[in-house]
């Protein structure tokens, strides 16, 4: 049975929240989802004040491209626990003053294979339209099937892979780079 999510930006009160959950995640999960700024709250906190206003952020979208953060969690509606998060960060502008943006999605053990991280996808794909994204690159793991059937699933396309470029545990792994071409004047279909 599919729990009801509630999808909204991240604010400040989440975020020690969404530390924990993200150091109770296990080994594998904190593998496949790393470097993430989760972990080191204070940051977080900062980065976070700073995207809360929107004229903040506009600001910051256009001085500092790469520090502007759109960070969205999932609660489950009943129980009011944080069962997921994912953000966009913008990583540059384009001459036409739309955005190339990052992102990172995580679903904690409790709610995986419920939709939660298709719901994530659809309201990050929601939030880039909202914010003059272009493009969405990503990188995720070779091994992670399960992420790349979701980014598949919501139109990302496969553009190169690179081995021993991602080190995690004194190991390296293959990544596949991926990205969304958002369609400006048709919008993206899911």
């Amino acid at each position: 049975m599919r729990k009801t999510m509630l999808i909204r930006p991240l604010q400040i009160k989440d975020i020690f929240t969404i530390s924990r959950m993200y150091l109770s995640l296990s080994e594998e999960d904190r593998r496949v989802f790393h470097p993430c700024p989760f972990c080191l709250w204070k940051v977080v906190l900062i980065v976070t004040f700073l995207s809360i206003s929107p004229m903040v952020s506009k600001f910051i979208r256009v001085v500092f491209p790469k520090a502007a953060f759109l960070p969205l969690i999932a609660i489950d509606a009943t129980t009011s626990r944080h069962a997921g998060i994912a953000y966009l960060q913008m990583r540059g502008r384009c001459p036409d003053d739309r955005y190339i943006a990052t992102l990172g999605i995580v679903v904690s053990d409790k709610y995986k294979n419920k939709g939660i991280g298709s719901q994530l996808m659809t309201s990050l794909i929601n939030q880039a339209y909202e914010n003059s994204v272009d493009k969405i690159v990503l990188t995720v793991l070779a091994d992670n099937k399960p992420a790349i059937r979701l980014y598949q699933k919501h139109g990302f396309n496969l553009i190169n892979t690179v081995s021993n470029r991602e080190f995690w545990d004194g190991r390296f792994y293959p990544h596949h780079e991926m990205e969304l071409i958002l369609n400006k004047d048709r919008g993206h279909q899911v």
